[in-house]
């Protein structure tokens, strides 16, 4: 069974089934030189990569490239000369990028600072390819009420400083021991910072 538009086999299993499922029919269609039946597949396919490159499992990332490289070293495509301007407002320099026919299965990564600017994005010649935009940020954990019996921890986050690229946070905690009937003897705070936060010694 596949999807009306005959771009993948969907399977109760999951996502990653799926996507092995839909690289297998790849295959076979490719083996029997049904490109025109293919290429919507491989569409689809390529809308599935997720940050980083991968499919999912490891077996589902193996299959979907081992299906689109058969595709891609088989088919027989008409000449692809497709040059892609990405410029950023406030960004001086653009990221030109080009492909042809022996480059344009491969993925091209165009990084830069800052979230909410406007991206434009300009494909001139013949050939199609696929731009995917994704947001990178970290947001502050929200606060949870401690379940801990022996002591209080408040932990308070006040901003220092703020910057387009850079913000400064100073961390405040206060630490009460509750049990009156004995002393705590030595207690340890292990401080830990989540990804994407720097320790300013300064």
């Amino acid at each position: 069974m596949y999807f009306t538009d005959r771009t993948h086999w969907p399977v109760l299993k999951g996502k990653d089934a799926t996507l092995e499922a839909t690289a297998y029919a790849l295959l076979a269609l490719v083996k029997d030189q049904a490109f025109d039946e293919a290429k919507p597949i491989v569409r689809w396919l390529s809308q599935q990569q997720r940050y980083g490159g991968n499919y999912g499992s490891t077996q589902a990332t193996i299959m979907v490239y081992q299906a689109v490289a058969e595709y891609a070293s088989t088919v027989n495509e008409p000449p692809f000369d497709l040059k892609v301007d990405i410029s950023v407002k406030g960004r001086s320099l653009m990221n030109k990028i080009s492909f042809n026919n022996r480059n344009h299965y491969t993925t091209r990564t165009s990084k830069f600072d800052g979230i909410n600017k406007d991206v434009t994005v300009t494909a001139t010649g013949t050939g199609e390819a696929m731009f995917n935009m994704i947001s990178l940020y970290y947001a502050i954990p929200t606060e949870k009420e401690s379940d801990c019996e022996m002591f209080d921890l408040k932990l308070e986050l006040i901003e220092v400083s703020s910057e387009e690229n850079k913000r400064v946070y100073k961390l405040k905690i206060e630490v009460k021991y509750k049990n009156t009937e004995r002393d705590a003897s030595m207690s340890i705070l292990d401080i830990g910072l989540p990804t994407g936060y720097k320790f300013n010694k300064n």
